[in-house]
């Protein structure tokens, strides 16, 4: 009696090549990945911010719906002026140079501190407005909201702020 010859079992190449497509995937994800937390990215033009003489700061996130209104964006007298607006609702940012006697933010009436990874940082109200203040060693941010605005928007915007230089 003759036996029959069958073919080797295919499942070693089917799970090489799974095992081939998987570890692709992971390192396109891998590069992808670090490439976005090590390229700092900001919707500021770089003209705009390498012009300035302190480091710029821009926030990673923004408030649901805001967006940059480039038309905004501008220097003079090296303070750097921009905007996020939606709908009829503004937040207003400028950014200068720290003072070299910089104000007490906590000594400020009706502001309380802000935790941030980037500087000191007070929240309140100033003339109806959501108003927020961040000081770094060496730049100071003020961040204003339309009258109305709830606080925390600025509180979060002000929480996401990152240098882009």
């Amino acid at each position: 009696m003759h036996k029959e010859e069958t073919a080797p079992p295919k499942t070693h190449f089917k799970r090489l090549r799974i095992w081939l497509i998987v570890t692709t995937f992971l390192l396109i994800i891998l590069c992808v990945g670090g490439f976005l937390l090590l390229h700092k990215t900001t919707a500021l033009p770089q003209s705009v911010t390498s012009s300035l003489s302190f480091p710029v700061y821009y926030p990673t996130s923004l408030p649901a719906g805001y967006q940059l209104d480039k038309s905004t964006v501008k220097v003079q007298d090296q303070r750097l002026f921009y905007q996020f607006k939606k709908g009829p609702n503004t937040i207003y940012v400028i950014e200068q140079v720290a003072p070299d006697h910089p104000p007490d933010l906590k000594n400020l009436n009706g502001f309380g501190q802000v935790s941030t990874i980037t500087g000191e940082a007070v929240l309140g109200t100033a003339n109806s407005q959501p108003t927020g203040i961040l000081l770094t060693k060496s730049t100071l941010v003020t961040v204003d909201g339309s009258k109305g605005m709830p606080v925390e928007q600025i509180g979060t915007l002000l929480q996401s702020l990152r240098s882009v230089q």
